[in-house]
């Protein structure tokens, strides 16, 4: 396990595990039946993302509850696949978590190069929430609502542009999954990154944009938001329809984010991460951090989340065949 943890770039969370306890006071019983030992929260991507965040606001308050140092572990690289192999070879000893997001199981394994299989060797334990995708659109085109945008694509053919994160995003397969619904002929242009697609679409050389939990553009009048991307609206825009309002029910492409753990992690242990993970993230002060991601959580037990990275793997593997994208 030792050699997960990158000397030189760990993190202790939030200072000694003694001052947390003292701060919070685990319950003895929890500490008492938890593997001892350091604990290694692998996170794929740089610092300062939602992943890192996740990892840190969690993983803090995991220490104080079972007394064992939490110490986050960047491996970037792969769309997050370089972190998914470690874990998913790692002992599956309650020591070794990994900061996901869906694309861990929908997204990486068609489009990256790992050897974890998306639906046995990753356990999903823990839910951090779901992520708010948004369609917005400059504000010189003539739309207010998802099938305004619709009507407008399918009346003027190939004369709107959409931006991505980058190629095999969730933003780019949102796209693609809206010309699959709707017939809409957009074209797409990937970018390097969420800032440089936003923006594109605020310079209006796009003029479609799908974001995650990005309120700002839209509060300031740089964008205008028509759609919240699922079955319910966001409380940051509570006046954007949601897709289900706007007569797209069943939108496939979501995001969300959560902790996993290698496979054969025993079930006691994953039960264990799946009641404290519910428990922090009902705290206020952890639910205000992760609203500031545009994060909203609810409990979720080892079955629904099982559920889900089945439902999303099978969901956006048909997005990404019908648009013929692949590993590159």
């Amino acid at each position: 396990m030792r050699e997960f943890i990158i000397t030189r770039r760990k993190m202790l969370v939030c200072g000694s595990a003694t001052a947390l306890t003292m701060t919070i006071g685990p319950t003895r019983a929890v500490a008492q039946s938890y593997p001892s030992g350091d604990i290694a929260f692998m996170v794929g991507y740089g610092p300062g993302g939602h992943s890192d965040l996740i990892a840190r606001s969690i993983g803090e308050q995991i220490q104080a509850r079972i007394g064992n140092s939490v110490i986050v572990d960047y491996r970037p690289g792969g769309g997050g696949g370089i972190a998914g192999d470690l874990v998913s070879r790692a002992k599956p000893d309650g020591r070794t978590l990994l900061a996901i997001s869906n694309t861990f199981y929908a997204v990486t394994p068609f489009l990256g190069h790992v050897q974890y299989d998306p639906l046995t060797d990753l356990t999903p334990v823990g839910f951090a929430g779901d992520g708010y995708l948004i369609a917005g659109v400059h504000p010189s085109i003539p739309v207010n609502s998802m099938q305004e945008l619709v009507d407008y694509a399918l009346a003027n053919p190939g004369t709107l542009n959409y931006a991505s994160n980058g190629q095999g995003s969730l933003t780019h397969l949102c796209g693609e999954y809206f010309k699959s619904r709707t017939g809409a002929d957009i074209q797409h242009i990937a970018y390097r990154g969420a800032a440089d697609a936003v923006q594109a679409t605020i310079r209006n050389e796009t003029q479609v944009n799908f974001s995650i939990g990005d309120a700002s553009h839209h509060d300031r009048g740089e964008l205008r938001a028509i759609a919240s991307l699922g079955k319910s609206r966001w409380d940051r825009l509570p006046d954007v329809m949601s897709t289900d309002e706007s007569g797209l029910p069943g939108w496939a492409i979501r995001s969300w984010h959560g902790v996993a753990v290698p496979k054969d992690t025993p079930a006691e242990l994953c039960q264990q991460l799946n009641d404290m993970v519910n428990e922090i993230v009902a705290m206020p002060e952890v639910a205000e951090r992760l609203a500031m991601l545009g994060l909203h959580a609810e409990p979720q037990t080892l079955a629904q989340l099982d559920a889900r990275r089945r439902e999303d793997h099978a969901a956006f593997g048909a997005v990404i065949e019908a648009a013929g994208l692949k590993a590159e």
